[in-house]
């Protein structure tokens, strides 16, 4: 999940600098590259995927913060689906880190015996 979601923001990224220059840019070069990254993201070291993650983040939010007003309206897509306003992106990443927010809490959660039911 973690490289999932690093992958996610670079490809986010990705359709930023297309709408900050008007030039529309791929999240991906295909559904293929972005499952073969996914499945070699995800053989990689716990240590590793947290500096790709916050690569990544970083990344997305450094391009984000500096977007022009306008270019928030730009429409992108992802592998060819329906069109979006490229401020949609936001509100797809956030989900996204939510989920894996909530997938790492109950990884934390200690198991309930069943005398406790």
């Amino acid at each position: 999940m973690l490289t999932h979601v690093a992958q996610s923001a670079d490809a986010m990224r990705t359709l930023l600098v297309g709408a900050r220059t008007g030039v529309p840019g791929a999240a991906y070069a295909s559904q293929e590259a972005r499952d073969t990254a996914i499945e070699d993201g995800a053989r990689r070291s716990a240590a590793a995927l947290r500096v790709e993650l916050a690569s990544a983040a970083e990344r997305f939010h450094t391009e984000a913060r500096t977007l022009p007003e306008d270019a928030w309206r730009w429409p992108v897509s992802v592998l060819g689906g329906v069109e979006f306003p490229a401020a949609q992106l936001l509100d797809r990443l956030h989900a996204q880190v939510s989920c894996l927010y909530r997938l790492l809490r109950l990884r934390n959660v200690p198991a309930r015996s069943s005398a406790a039911r």
